[in-house]
């Protein structure tokens, strides 16, 4: 038995059906999905807003990525300075703050581009 077992019939003409069609490849969804999430309401996102959000997708996993050895770096140097009982060199933890300064400003970047993907009348956020 189908889940949908509901059947709506539409008129259109042809340029209201061609406009439809256009709408339905640039979401990349079929006709019914399409229509089904327009009728109730949904946010319908465009193949290229996925396109966008797949790529910040992927920049938070590098960025991931860089945490991470950022944070074996620590704690290797933590563990040097447990064992020897020296601090790491000025120039050691320099390093690692510059890294951390510079992967912060990707993530506010990255995070200013996002909000202004999900609302582009208020870019800030708030």
């Amino acid at each position: 038995m189908r889940k949908r077992n509901k059947a709506v019939y539409i008129r259109m003409n042809d340029a209201e059906y061609d406009q439809l069609l256009s709408k339905v490849a640039e979401s990349g969804v079929s006709i019914q999905s399409y229509m089904v999430s327009a009728a109730l309401g949904a946010h319908l996102t465009t193949a290229q807003e996925m396109a966008a959000l797949n790529d910040q997708n992927r920049l938070f996993a590098d960025m991931d990525k860089q945490l991470r050895g950022m944070g074996t770096n620590l704690n290797q140097l933590a563990h040097t300075a447990n064992a020897t009982g020296s601090l790491p060199s000025h120039r050691q933890l320099e390093e690692l703050g510059d890294e951390v300064s510079e992967l912060r400003k990707e993530i506010g970047n990255i995070w200013r581009s996002t909000r202004l993907s999900i609302n582009p009348q208020n870019p800030t956020g708030q």
